[in-house]
């Protein structure tokens, strides 16, 4: 009874924890987020911060990185996880509901990459040049290799439902397949955006009215 006990309780946290860490997240860059700013004369100045804008060289951009980073990484992709440790509902019911989560997980994490490489961009700060940056980005690349990783597990050879199969791809996997092409796809793109970031092109704007382009 007492291992139940120690059990339920840490599945109750390995639940709650995520879930608790991005609402801290959310709340400080939406109403919290502040810089501070000593003037010459020792007075410090305060200036609001938070909230989310997706508009251009606007600072508050930034904050759109970890709360999506918080999301997908942590809440989403633990989610995941338990839906088959708990088993809560009907397999195929569980099935969906972790296909889900990794989908949310994969389009929130890659939407917080592109934020905070588009902030760099836009305000001429320099990327990865941070042990955060290199740490997130071999996350990144982990996360992606476990997705790649679990073709091998879907060859199936043997009986299936009365007919003999040889190397065959069950339609989750080939479904998982399609994810792991994406997540492959986003890696391209973040190296473009590195390679842009480390070469731009001088453009000139005729009007001032004309939008700058999304990658500068």
């Amino acid at each position: 009874m007492l291992a139940g006990m120690q059990g339920g309780g840490g599945l109750l946290v390995s639940a709650a924890a995520p879930l608790l860490t991005f609402l801290l997240v959310f709340v400080w860059m939406a109403f919290v987020m502040t810089s501070y700013t000593v003037q010459p004369d020792g007075t410090i100045v305060a200036t609001p911060q938070a909230g989310f804008s997706w508009g251009y060289k606007s600072d508050l951009v930034f904050n759109w990185h970890p709360v999506l980073m918080s999301f997908g990484f942590l809440f989403c992709s633990s989610q995941a996880i338990l839906v088959f440790v708990t088993k809560p509902f009907a397999h195929i019911t569980n099935k969906l509901i972790h296909v889900a989560c990794h989908s949310v997980s994969i389009l929130s994490v890659t939407v917080g990459t592109i934020a905070i490489f588009r902030y760099h961009n836009e305000h001429g700060f320099h990327n990865l040049r941070s042990v955060h940056s290199w740490v997130g980005l071999t996350t990144l690349i982990a996360f992606g290799a476990q997705q790649l990783s679990f073709n091998a597990s879907c060859d199936l050879t043997g009986t299936l439902h009365g007919a003999n199969v040889s190397s065959y791809m069950a339609s989750d996997c080939v479904l998982g397949s399609i994810t792991a092409v994406s997540i492959a796809l986003l890696f391209v793109a973040l190296l473009l955006v590195v390679w842009v970031s480390k070469h731009p092109v001088e453009e000139t704007i005729a009007n001032s009215d004309v939008k700058i382009p999304f990658l500068k």
